[in-house]
Order: structure tokens, then C-alpha cells, then sequence
């Protein structure tokens, strides 16, 4: 346990505290010396203690006194410390005792841990990018094996419930744990635990296994990237009811810099049905491994973190954006085009507008282009030369007709033999030869696919009774003076059918997403063109720290061009704190902001189109004490859209 536990109640009396000090000097021969406070619970008081006998500092639980009398609430005590005492693993706060009288006192001493709780710790800090709030996550995940492997599931997993030391969180409170082969605990003591963080499975009061702990642990890193709780709502009830229905926000909708695939790889630890969840928690950790992969150069420190989170937040963002920009640029050398995208498209989400991850978006989208335009070339050519070879070996190599006048024997089909002094007729063509150089051009062309990676039809999937299509002849004079005038002909009536129109369109920044109807598409995709029917229809445009861009397009049977969807980012805010009462400039406007000593003042920064304005500004302060202007100061200021970047300023005697 450790210091930063709950507020005291006002309710502890002094005369109480003497008389657990009382009763740990009987069960303990006075080894422990109750130092202060640390926190009160619904079931317990923890304070800070001193182990006499090896010199150092414990933490003790101890139960409250009107609930020692309760055999369940005594079970319930006694089981978490025979749920700790079954582990032994860096991750989980140790046991060091259980100390009873039996229906008079019992207590736990537990390991001490100097440092802050996790709910204290967020509460602090700005939400965390996916890729720290992972690597700080996963030897959490660690302990939790270790846990489920001696058959003990937590069943309570909260960040009030997970302690920062100097290098690590650290897992406590067992109290409602289930031990695989210990069915003592009662069906009310089933449905016990903190509603925000508790599966589906608790809710219900049905039967746990360890993916129970992995969905609170999947919706506590939804807190630690979104800075709120999946699942919220006016009273517990509520809540339950809205996990048992799996009734949440993505965290990508919630906050866009947390990225699709992390807000995809979290719908995982929240699936209602523990069957999609990752099985272990062995598991769970591979999934964030991966998302993480070499974000960082050297592990991130909790300790960096706690002692400066919004400092060491911007730093660590920084470091990731270098990392995901080098590894784009490998894969784009490397050739490996979906790992270039996946990388791009998470410097995007992270980094909105970043000139370089726009220029390799730009160069993997002109390098798709040119991709189907071969494709297209290349299936080009095929037909032709499969409509030249079929040519070939259909065209009809019987008899021509006798010229006019000839005479035919109206009961036979064979016509006049030609007069002896008529050319002897050229030889038939080997339909076996063209047939063979059919195939030749068939099998170049499919070798040719097949080298450029293109997905080539089987034979076998044609359809041999359908008639091959010829190169359409020309229409013989008297037919086409048979058609009346007043009449459409079968032609014009096919000309008139509605057909789609092909409308491509740009999207500024190119890390937004089109949806039109329920379909969506991302820059590319909106680049290559889409299909429409001739009418109108509602754009929705969103992207990473922009606001959605709404509106309502006409499309007609010959709209071709592209259309541009330009998207407006978002504010940045600049969050100065200065240690007195001054006036603050920003990039020199004639109207200061005005700040009390002591306070920090959120001052919104505009951006603009982001096809006209890059999305990080260097803003320029001036602050100046507003009983002396002469003092002052002068800072300059990195701003993205939708960021607060923290400024401090001090304003002492020169």
C-alpha cells in the first residue's frame, strides 16, 4: 500500500487508533508502530506502520471494527490475504502477515510502496499516447499471468487498486479475489466490485475466469489514452447495464490521436462476450508488444512520468513521431507498401499535418496510381490481343458468296462452282496455328500479370455457353432503313440508362476519412475515384484534430472532376502558468490576456484550413508582470491543433 491513499474521515478518533496500537502490541509483541493514516475504505483503514524488527516501513489494514463481528466480510478479509500469499511476482504488493484476534481484531500487513496511486497519478496527467500507455501497461500484464496461473482472479482491477513505485505498477487489494479451488466465498460476495472497470461476466453475477481481469484492465487503458472511462453514466445501475450491453465510445471517436488500430486492438479487451477477448493474459501482451514495436528507443520511466507528466507526455510524443517517421521511411525503401501505410497513417493520427508524413502519404499514393494505370495498361493490351487471337480462330473461313447474278440451286446450300478461268481460291487458314498463337498471347499476357502481382481470372470460371463477344460489324444500309423514325431502337434505349459517375476527390489533411451514405473511404481511395449515381448526397469528412467537415454534393451522369473537401483544424491551447499576476501576449495582438499569480490561464491558438496552414504554429509570448511591464518575459511556443502545450514563466527580480 502506499501514501496516497483515500482522504481520512473525519469519524477516526484518536481513542480508536490507541486501541488497534493496543491491539497489535498483543498479537504482534509490539513489532509494529502505527505511523499515520494512509487511507479508510468501506471495509478497511490502512495506515503507514514501522516493522520494529526489521526496520522499515509496512503498510497494515486493518478491518473496521463493526465488521468483525461478520463472518462474510471476515472470509472476505482473510481471503485476500490467502490470494496474495499464493503469489510471488515483482507486479503484485506482497504480504507480510495476518494478524488476528479472533472476533476482536484482524489486520493485514502488507508491503510498503512509496508512491502515487494510478487514479491519482491520471487524473494529473494529460491522456497518454497508445504506445506509452502499452509499455507502461504490459508488465502489469505480466503480473496478471502470474496471478492466473496460481488460479487467482483480481475480479476488482482499478486504477485506485494499482500502485506506481519508482519503476513499475504494482497490483494490491485482493479482497474480492476467486481462487480457482476455494468456492467459500457467497453469491453476494460474487457481485461485488468497482462498477466502471467490472466485465460484463461480474455484472451479471455469472461465473469469472482471467479474461474478466482483462477487460478491466482493457477499459483502464481506455482511461489512460482518453482520459475517460468507457463506461459512464448517473448511477450504478446504469453503468452496469451499459457494460453488460458493451454500450461504450470507441476511444478513436472519444480522442482521434489515439489511431484506429489501438482503438480496434481496446474493442478487443472490451468484447462483451469473453470468447473475443484476448484467452490470456500472455496474449494480451503479445497484442500491445506489437503495437509498441520499437516505439521507443529506451524504455519509457515511470519515474519521468510522474514527477512531470505533461513535460515528459510531449517528450515522449516527440520520440515516438521520430521513430514512426524512420521506420515509414524503411518500409517505403523496403518496399513493403501496407507497413509504410500503417506507419503513416499512426504518425497522422499523432502528429496531424506532419509535412513528412504527408509527403510519404503523397508518394505512396502516386506510387498506387501509376501501380493501376499499369494494371489498367497491362489488361489493355491483354484484350486487345486476346480479341485479335479470338478474331483469328473464329472468323469464318467458309466459301465467300457467288457474286450477283450467279445462279443457285434453291434446294442446296452449296453455291455454283466459280467459271474455270476464275483465281483459285487462297488456302484455308490452319484454325490449329491461331488457336496456338491465341494461347501464345494468352500465356504472355497471364506471365505478364502474374509479374506485376496482378490476380489473373482462371479459366475455369468462364462461362462456355455465354457467346464470345466480336468487334461489333457494320450494320447493313436496309436494316437500318427498316426502323422507323418515330421509334427509339434498342441502341438508344441502352444509351439512356442511368449510369454511375466516377468523382475522385481531395482530402486536405490526407490523414481524414470521406464517409459518404454508410460507406467510407480514406485520402486514397477518395483520390482513386468513386462510383455514384446521379444524385445527391451527404458528405461527412473527419480527421485527427480537425473539425468534420458536412456537406451535401450534386452528382451527374458527366461529373468527372475532382472535388476538394478541405477540412478546418481544430484549436491548439497554450496552457501558461506564470508566479505572479501578469498580462500575456500572444504574437504581438494589441488586447493581453489577463492571469492571476499562481493560476495557469488556457489561451486558445487558431489554426485555419488545412490546406492553407501547416498544423503546428510557433506562437511567440510576451508576459509581463502587470504591476511592472518592464518586467517581462519573451517565449516561443510549438502549437498543434487540438493540444494544450504547457508553458511555465517566472517573473522574479532581475
Amino acid at each position: 500500500m502506499n501514501e496516497d491513499e483515500s482522504a481520512t474521515p473525519a469519524g477516526e478518533a484518536p481513542s480508536e487508533r490507541r486501541d488497534w496500537q493496543s491491539r497489535l502490541h498483543d498479537v504482534a509483541d509490539g513489532r509494529y508502530q502505527l505511523d499515520r493514516q494512509l487511507g479508510f475504505g468501506g471495509m478497511a483503514t490502512v495506515f503507514r506502520a514501522r516493522d520494529e524488527r526489521l526496520r522499515r516501513c509496512v503498510a497494515i489494514k486493518i478491518l473496521h471494527r463493526h465488521l468483525i463481528a461478520d463472518p462474510e466480510h471476515c472470509a472476505r478479509f482473510r481471503r485476500e490475504a490467502e490470494s496474495i500469499a499464493r503469489l510471488d511476482h515483482p507486479g503484485i504488493v506482497s504480504i507480510h502477515d495476518l494478524l488476528e484476534i479472533p472476533g476482536e481484531f484482524l489486520a493485514i500487513v502488507l508491503e510498503y510502496i512509496d508512491g502515487p496511486r494510478l487514479d491519482r497519478a491520471l487524473g494529473d496527467a494529460p491522456p497518454l499516447p497508445p504506445e506509452l500507455a502499452a509499455a507502461l501497461t504490459i508488465p502489469l500484464l505480466d503480473a496478471l499471468q502470474h496471478a492466473h496461473d496460481q488460479g487467482v482472479v483480481h475480479r476488482d482491477l482499478k486504477p485506485a487498486n494499482i500502485l506506481i513505485d519508482s519503476s513499475s505498477l504494482r497490483i494490491t487489494d485482493f479482497g474480492i479475489a476467486h481462487v480457482a479451488d476455494d468456492s467459500t466465498l457467497t453469491k453476494t460476495g460474487a457481485i461485488l466490485g468497482s462498477p466502471h472497470f467490472m466485465s460484463p461476466e461480474m455484472a451479471e453475477g455469472q461465473p469469472v475466469d482471467g479474461r474478466s481481469d482483462l477487460f478491466s484492465l482493457g477499459s483502464i487503458l481506455y482511461l489512460m489514452v482518453t482520459g475517460l472511462r468507457p463506461f459512464d453514466g448517473g448511477s450504478t445501475p446504469g453503468v452496469l447495464r451499459k457494460i453488460a450491453e458493451g454500450r461504450h465510445r470507441r476511444a478513436d471517436h472519444v480522442r482521434e490521436t489515439v489511431g484506429r488500430n489501438f482503438a480496434s486492438l481496446l474493442e478487443l479487451f472490451l468484447a462483451t462476450d469473453p470468447e473475443d477477448r484476448p484467452a490470456t493474459a500472455a496474449a494480451a501482451k503479445d497484442l500491445l508488444e506489437t503495437f509498441v514495436d520499437d516505439a521507443f528507443p529506451e524504455p519509457p520511466t515511470l519515474k519521468a512520468w510522474i514527477k512531470n507528466p505533461e513535460s515528459y507526455t510531449l517528450e515522449v510524443g516527440v520520440v515516438i513521431e521520430d521513430s514512426l517517421r524512420r521506420r515509414a521511411r524503411v518500409a517505403v525503401e523496403e518496399g513493403d507498401r501496407r507497413k509504410a501505410l500503417s506507419k503513416v497513417e499512426r504518425l497522422m493520427a499523432l502528429a496531424p499535418g506532419d509535412s513528412e508524413a504527408q509527403e510519404l502519404l503523397e508518394s505512396l499514393h502516386d506510387d498506387e496510381v501509376k501501380r493501376h494505370r499499369l494494371i489498367g495498361g497491362t489488361f489493355a493490351v491483354v484484350v486487345l490481343l486476346s480479341l485479335v487471337a479470338g478474331g483469328v480462330a473464329l472468323y469464318d473461313f467458309s466459301p465467300s458468296p457467288p457474286p450477283e447474278g450467279a445462279l443457285t440451286d434453291s434446294r442446296s446450300t452449296q453455291a455454283t462452282p466459280p467459271p474455270p478461268d476464275a483465281s483459285p481460291p487462297e488456302p484455308e487458314a490452319d484454325v490449329g496455328e491461331a488457336t496456338e498463337l491465341a494461347m501464345s498471347i494468352a500465356l504472355t499476357a497471364r506471365e505478364l500479370a502474374d509479374s506485376l502481382e496482378i490476380p489473373v481470372e482462371s479459366d475455369h470460371g468462364q462461362d462456355r455457353s455465354s457467346p464470345t463477344t466480336l468487334p461489333v460489324a457494320e450494320v447493313e444500309p436496309e436494316l437500318e432503313s427498316q426502323a422507323p423514325a418515330d421509334e427509339e431502337s434498342p441502341n438508344d434505349v441502352e444509351a439512356d440508362e442511368v449510369t454511375a459517375s466516377v468523382v475522385r476527390f481531395r482530402l486536405r489533411p490526407p490523414s481524414a476519412t470521406l464517409q459518404i451514405d454508410d460507406r467510407q473511404f480514406d485520402a486514397m481511395e477518395a483520390s482513386r475515384g468513386i462510383e455514384l449515381l446521379p444524385g445527391a448526397y451527404e458528405l461527412v469528412a473527419t480527421g485527427p484534430a480537425t473539425e468534420t467537415y458536412r456537406r451535401t454534393i450534386e452528382v451527374t451522369p458527366d461529373s468527372d472532376e475532382t472535388r476538394s473537401v478541405v477540412l478546418s483544424w481544430k484549436d491548439g491551447y497554450i496552457r501558461v502558468q506564470v508566479d505572479r499576476d501578469a498580462l500575456i501576449w500572444v504574437d504581438g495582438e494589441q488586447r493581453p490576456h489577463r492571469i492571476d499569480g499562481g493560476r495557469a490561464e488556457t489561451i486558445p491558438i487558431s489554426f485555419g484550413p488545412a490546406d492553407a496552414v501547416a498544423s503546428e504554429r510557433e506562437v511567440s509570448l510576451r508576459v509581463a508582470a502587470r504591476d511592472d511591464l518592464e518586467r517581462s518575459r519573451r517565449k516561443t511556443v510549438r502549437v498543434r491543433p487540438d493540444t494544450e502545450t504547457p508553458v511555465a514563466v517566472t517573473l522574479h527580480e532581475h
